[in-house]
């Protein structure tokens, strides 16, 4: 209603610092100062503050970390508490309001119980002021940030720079990320990186149609920064371009900005051409070039509808051929079922498809994949299987491996793994090792990091989140080894923090080993799967199922399932888990969906 308020905040003037729990009001018009009713809540800092229909809200913050949420009537000059942010308690969290509809996310939380002081969040919620609700969106695929700049243009939100956890360990830099959030769809895009040194913690507004952001420091306490951008049109309007500004995300990707930047009206339309056929459109845009080489022009230009004026600026990229990666595949079986996985070198995270020169292999997944590293076949002769693999920076490499089509229940000797997520511990997980083989075992393990070990059963903590091929190979006494790999095994943590360990041990098995799977775990069929599933608990009821994707979201709830089947028609292709509870248990299991 036309006035600032300050709430809260840290008082650096007591000896060792406390919170204040004020409230002022800042009438620009007087430049003069009033004390309203102070917070009702015990004194906090780095709370999460947005004002929604002529109301203030303050939420989260600490000291110590909380998730209350307290609304203000400056009318009424009173607090009222209200639903609390439905999150773990947190502080420095980010926030911006959309529509009349604000988004709060990220933060950090204690990050006692693992050694370090916080660790940053990247759940993202929305709140309904109208019915005093928070719904869960999804979460932020980008690495969570603290002191982000966030500003709101034509209804999408745009998030810049930051830090990072893993500067928050360091105490080092920041990260140069530009992302646009679009509510509509509730997805993240990664426009961007921003032009300059890294900044956090700063200031930023939307002043006539175009977002401000500046002040800031570089490192976590230090290297503080005077500059300010501008990102959007401005007010003189041109459409001449003197410059293009080069970002280099990996080898062959780079960001291009037109410079100056982002001194356009908002008639003006900025189009590029790649050199390789590609072309885009926008002032800052992303562009992969083929890995194998060369240079290539780059050209952009702006042309304004209003005024008539068009303006052509070029520039030549080149890149090298990039002979870093490459990619193998092993296999092993169960019965007619066959594991192909594709282990390779390269940056990370890489992407594959698989191809067959048999058709009539009617078990062979994943048709249109081009992500998972793990391929299922059901041969019914001697088949070539090939893969072709993109890695990170846009390196490519193929291979191809000859499966002997062997009978089911020939092979002397057999290993799987069955890797879930700890139902009791996040970021925990559990590789139960099954085999059918003469003791004493050798074992060998790749843990898809660069990581092995000959240790029979072990605890490992992965240092970052992302996906990772474990495979294991067993060797018994008579000379006979078997290996078998869980290449969409994907280590995560729900609300981002430090992942905790991979715990391997020896399943649970009768004398008869690995041919009694079928009696230990529930099955799932098909999988793939195009709109249907059957959960076989070898004659138990399904009391309740939870579908999640691979990154631990919960999307459905089925209560009771009509004998044992569950509709996935509406899930889009990829990989997913299943909670299964039934009255012997629960259990967790994998399943792949596809559209064809």
């Amino acid at each position: 209603n036309g006035y600032g308020y300050i709430v809260n905040g840290w008082d650096s003037t007591t000896s060792g610092g406390s919170t204040r729990n004020e409230c002022w009001r800042y009438d620009p018009a007087t430049d003069t100062w009033t004390r309203k009713a102070s917070f009702p809540g015990s004194g906090r800092y780095t709370c999460a503050s947005f004002a929604d229909n002529g109301k203030g809200y303050v939420a989260c913050g600490f000291s110590p970390y909380t998730n209350e949420v307290y609304q203000y009537d400056p009318v009424a000059d009173s607090w009222t508490q209200k639903g609390n942010f439905p999150g773990i308690p947190r502080q420095a969290t980010t926030q911006f309001t959309i529509s009349g509809t604000t988004y709060v996310g990220m933060g950090a939380c204690s990050g006692a119980s693992i050694g370090q002081n916080f660790f940053i969040q990247s759940d993202w919620y929305k709140y309904e002021s109208a019915t005093d609700t928070w719904v869960q969106l999804g979460y932020f695929p980008g690495n969570p940030t603290l002191g982000s700049y966030t500003f709101v243009l034509n209804g999408e939100a745009y998030m810049a720079c930051g830090i990072n956890q893993s500067q928050l360990n360091t105490q080092t830099g920041a990260s140069n990320e530009f992302w646009k959030y679009t509510p509509a769809t509730d997805t993240w895009t990664m426009i961007g990186l921003f032009p300059d040194t890294p900044i956090a913690g700063g200031a930023s507004g939307v002043v006539n149609g175009a977002a401000y952001m500046g002040l800031g420091e570089n490192a976590y306490y230090g290297n503080y920064k005077n500059k300010w951008w501008r990102y959007g049109y401005d007010s003189i309007g041109s459409c001449q371009t003197t410059a293009i500004t080069k970002l280099k995300i990996n080898n062959t990707t780079y960001n291009f900005q037109a410079v100056p930047a982002y001194r356009y009206s908002p008639t003006t339309v900025i189009s590029w051409q790649f050199g390789d056929g590609g072309t885009a459109t926008g002032s800052s845009v992303i562009h992969q070039f083929p890995s194998s080489g060369g240079m290539y022009g780059v050209y952009v230009t702006g042309s304004d509808t209003t005024n008539g004026c068009s303006h052509i600026f070029s520039d030549t990229v080149v890149i090298l051929p990039d002979t870093s990666c490459s990619v193998g595949i092993t296999y092993s079986s169960f019965n007619a079922l066959y594991n192909l996985a594709a282990t390779f070198t390269g940056a990370s995270p890489a992407t594959f498809s698989w191809t067959t020169t048999n058709s009539a292999d009617t078990g062979f997944w994943p048709y249109a994949n081009t992500i998972d590293p793990l391929a299922v076949a059901i041969p019914n002769a001697t088949t070539t299987y090939c893969v072709h693999m993109t890695d990170a920076n846009g390196c490519h490499a193929d291979n191809c491996i000859n499966i002997m089509y062997i009978p089911s229940n020939s092979q002397p000797c057999q290993v799987f793994l069955y890797i879930y997520p700890d139902p009791n511990v996040p970021g925990s997980y559990i590789a139960n090792v099954y085999d059918a083989n003469n003791s004493p075992l050798t074992y060998y393990w790749t843990l898809g990091n660069g990581y092995t070990t000959t240790d029979s059963f072990f605890s490992y903590t992965y240092p970052m989140a992302g996906n990772y091929s474990i495979c294991l190979t067993v060797v018994d006494t008579s000379g006979c080894s078997a290996s078998y790999c869980d290449s969409s095994f994907y280590a995560w943590k729900v609300g981002g923090g430090p992942i905790k360990q991979l715990n391997t041990r020896r399943a649970p098995r009768k004398a008869a080993g690995i041919a009694d799977l079928a009696e230990v775990l529930p099955a799932v069929y098909p999988s793939p799967a195009l709109s249907e599933l059957t959960i076989d608990l070898h004659g138990s009821k399904v009391n309740s199922v939870a579908i999640y994707n691979i990154a631990g979201q919960k999307l459905r709830d089925i209560t009771s399932p009509v004998s044992n089947k569950i509709q996935i028609g509406d899930l889009a292709e990829g990989i997913y888990w299943l909670d299964v509870k039934s009255q012997s248990g629960e259990s967790r299991i994998k399943f792949v969906k596809t559209d064809r």
